[in-house]
């Protein structure tokens, strides 16, 4: 069975990711929901020990390939939530069985629906599985409209088919196989911007090292209700602690498509740094630089990027 691993991904507010170290007190305040574990085949965490075990053990796995698990983190808070994976995995018969858990706090918000559907996309798109199916106790049918939502039909109930905590749950299963699969194109838009500052009259350009390996500038998605300058600026302030005054008298335009069914539109602004303290933003960006402007297309990854840096350079050159 041809896989991919647990890749990062995103919606809204909200981005799936690998579990790291750094979330054990997150991972332990979900699982000792009492609330949430009710209608879960593993019993509520008593203490963090318990918690780390877990969390290391699931670290270890990300070592296979085959390995599909995600933390679903809430960008706005920066806090682990829930989970998400791929529970069961039959290769001769290109079947994935998928679980998750959300805390309490989180329920009835769409959040598990939207960590789903795009799952599923992913394991569709990446993978060359045939079915995916969930399953939860017929006591639960929230979970079961989440299944619906995102997608899965109703296959039936298995009557007392699993013997938990002194009785006998009966199961209901849904399921999608890859032929009723439609993935609709999303049309996504982000912004940010070439960030500039002088020092001893030399131009210097801020890069930003992703967490993935490549050098861009930074930018994100756009936010509801948000002006295309309002994002520039809060993505910039968020992953790397810098106040800048945009100028929006440039503004050019990347379009391309970050992963399957997914057209995206970046919007560019050039903008003058206004501090110097630069902290990155750890969950996305593993370092922030000031680069010479003359050194600097040499080090973005992106050839698109590179061309936005060129039209940047002119502009800041000639207005300046």
């Amino acid at each position: 069975m041809k896989h991919n691993g647990t890749m990062y991904l995103y919606f809204d507010k909200f981005y799936l990711r690998k579990f790291q170290e750094t979330d054990l007190l997150d991972m332990y305040e979900y699982c000792s929901d009492e609330k949430m574990t009710k209608y879960l085949t593993w019993e509520t965490h008593k203490n963090i020990e318990e918690t780390k075990q877990i969390l290391d053990f699931f670290i270890k796995e990300y070592e296979k390939e085959s390995t599909y698990r995600w933390a679903i983190l809430d960008r706005i808070n920066n806090k682990i939530i829930g989970c998400i994976d791929v529970v069961s995995t039959d290769e001769k018969n290109l079947t994935f069985e998928i679980g998750y858990c959300l805390s309490s706090k989180y329920w009835k918000k769409g959040i598990m629906t939207n960590c789903l559907k795009e799952v599923i996309e992913y394991l569709f798109s990446y993978t060359d599985v045939n079915r995916i199916q969930a399953r939860h106790w017929v006591n639960n049918p929230a979970s079961g409209m989440v299944m619906q939502k995102s997608g899965m039909k109703f296959e039936g109930i298995i009557r007392e088919e699993v013997f938990h905590k002194n009785e006998f749950k009966d199961i209901a299963y849904y399921s999608i196989l890859k032929k009723e699969y439609n993935p609709i194109i999303k049309k996504e838009k982000s912004c940010g911007a070439v960030v500039y500052k002088y020092i001893d009259s030399d131009l210097y350009i801020l890069l930003i090292k992703m967490n993935g390996g490549h050098y861009s500038f930074p930018k994100g998605h756009v936010e509801d209700n948000e002006t295309e300058e309002q994002t520039a600026l809060r993505e910039i302030k968020e992953e790397t602690n810098l106040d800048v005054i945009i100028d929006n008298k440039f503004r050019e335009i990347v379009t391309y498509s970050p992963k399957k069914n997914v057209i995206k539109d970046v919007i560019f602004f050039v903008a003058l740094a206004k501090n110097d303290e630069l902290i990155a933003q750890e969950e996305e960006v593993s370092e922030v630089m000031w680069v010479k402007a003359t050194e600097a297309k040499d080090i973005i990854t992106f050839e698109s990027d590179k061309q936005i840096f060129n039209m940047a350079y002119d502009y800041i050159n000639k207005r300046d």
